[in-house]
């Protein structure tokens, strides 16, 4: 699989997860966005930095 392949794949996984919510639980989804907008800066911040390192971890065990 060559890179521009792997990144596409990446993305479109990526575009099912985000959907998932939205298309499973509406009401459920607004909720929680709505709690998530009352968050401040560094809690958001820290949230971010959480879901980029466990993303890293997963690509680096998927990928070997």
């Amino acid at each position: 699989m060559d890179t521009w392949n792997l990144i596409f794949a990446g993305l479109a996984i990526a575009m099912v997860v985000e959907g998932l919510p939205y298309f499973i639980a509406p009401a459920g989804t607004r909720r929680y966005l709505r709690e998530l907008a009352d968050l401040g800066n560094p809690a958001l911040r820290l949230l971010g930095f959480l879901m980029m390192a466990g993303g890293l971890v997963v690509a680096w065990l998927a990928l070997g």
